[in-house]
């Protein structure tokens, strides 16, 4: 589904001047709008319904709209740009290892290669999204990176991921460590995401 709703391509809220609240989407324009969401029109193929974020203005046919993928490809959510004002009330990724951003620690560093880098953000839902592709780290019980207050669940969590072919777990706790416990240190895939 992801290839048919991007044309093929990628695409992101950014090379529209709009900051996505995620990785992959695509720019739509509304056919429908009733009480389970709205249905939008994308590279003539119509989704939805889906829930419009934020809620409480209700867009008339034809505007435009930004549909949101979860991490499996599947439309999650539209944004409605007016209804949040623009680019400046949308948070931005914090990429891991940058400058004012968390450190890897233990040994973990990007992938690179095309891949992702390790980053995240949370939506105006107070979902937080870690995605990203690591690699070179210990699997164990320590941390990979730290979420920083804001960012962190409020009793650890477990996710599945994808660990280089096969399945890993990384597991998330209150204190923010973000630990690869289970899976290969060779390619760790981050595509999770959980409420605050």
């Amino acid at each position: 589904m992801l290839d048919q709703l991007l044309n093929g391509e990628k695409a992101t809220g950014r090379a529209r001047g709009f900051e996505a609240l995620d990785g992959a989407g695509s720019w739509g324009s509304v056919l429908n709008v009733d009480d389970a969401g709205v249905t939008v029109l994308v590279n003539g193929i119509d989704y939805g319904p889906v829930a419009l974020v934020p809620a409480g203005r209700e867009p008339s046919r034809d505007d435009e709209v930004f549909l949101v993928l979860d991490s499996g490809g599947q439309p999650a959510y539209a944004i409605d740009p007016p209804a949040v004002g623009g680019v400046a009330s949308l948070e931005a990724e914090h990429l891991v290892g940058a400058a004012g951003e968390p450190a890897f620690m233990n040994g973990w560093s990007n992938l690179g290669s095309g891949f992702a880098a390790a980053q995240f953000y949370k939506d105006p839902s107070s979902v937080v999204h870690v995605e990203g592709v690591i690699t070179g780290g210990t699997i164990g019980s320590v941390p990979a990176f730290t979420l920083p207050a804001g960012y962190r669940p409020s009793a650890s969590i477990v996710r599945v991921v994808s660990s280089n072919g096969a399945d890993g777990a990384v597991v998330v706790n209150s204190s923010g460590h973000v630990m690869p416990t289970n899976g290969s240190n060779a390619i760790f895939s981050l595509g999770f995401s959980f409420r605050v």
